[in-house]
């Protein structure tokens, strides 16, 4: 049985992860209130095209599933859910999760290459890595839902779904961390191996794409070091 102490530290550290989903939330819609129009502009009026589609796909699947999950873990309005439908929540989130990252990265890729004049032989590595961390990750995945779904039930006194057990997310994690760690490895090396990038355009995807590895692999240690260490309470502040 927990004590008062534990209580009160599991409360304060979930409103700390309420609160960080809606900054989180409120920046994500902020920027793209601030892109919209280049959007319209360069993309919505652009050829269609594998890339187009996957960048609006990806552009406004994450905003709206990041409403339905915030409003859900906010506790607002009282809202009473089945254990049912948290469990159906929690398996389609973990589905969506790591289809939106796929998608990221593949954005990321395709623009990657095109700096590395499609070079043959980095395409096919990362392409073979890509493919190997996606597939370990959607096995981590239907694990998780398959063998925690039970775990996962409402939570009357806070208004929101949550687990009775510590799911072991770091198999989460761990891949999209090697693959990220990848890229940014071949990435580097290939910017080096040139002796200078003398393009504005070139050095401005280099120093983007770069960027967006960095951020992204940064987050994904984040919630690698909360999976392990960090009470139940807060396993998911990272996300």
């Amino acid at each position: 049985m927990e004590t008062l102490d534990q209580v009160r530290t599991d409360f304060l550290n979930i409103t700390a992860t309420r609160y960080l989903s809606a900054a989180g939330l409120v920046i994500m819609l902020y920027d793209h209130l601030l892109t919209l129009d280049d959007e319209v502009e360069y993309v919505w009026k652009a050829k269609w095209s594998l890339p187009k589609t996957l960048f609006l796909v990806l552009r406004y699947m994450v905003p709206s599933a990041m409403i339905m999950y915030t409003y859900e873990l906010s506790g607002i309005g009282e809202i009473h859910l089945s254990d049912t439908f948290c469990r159906g929540w929690f398996g389609s989130g973990l589905y969506l999760g790591i289809f939106s990252v796929s998608i990221g990265n593949f954005i990321v890729l395709l623009r990657l290459w095109v700096i590395w004049d499609r070079n043959i032989r980095l395409l096919l590595v990362t392409l073979s890595v890509f493919i190997a961390t996606q597939i370990m990750t959607l096995a981590a995945t239907t694990y998780m839902v398959v063998h925690w779904i039970p775990e996962v039930i409402f939570v009357e006194e806070l208004h929101m779904c949550g687990m009775v057990a510590k799911p072991p997310l770091v198999m989460l994690w761990a891949p999209g961390l090697f693959f990220e760690v990848m890229v940014f490895v071949l990435a580097s090396w290939n910017a080096l191996s040139r002796p200078s990038i003398a393009c504005p355009v070139a050095r401005s995807v280099y120093r983007d794409g770069l960027g967006y590895f960095v951020l992204l692999a940064t987050l994904r240690v984040l919630n690698l070091i909360l999976s392990v260490v960090a009470p139940l309470s807060l396993m998911f502040l990272g996300i």
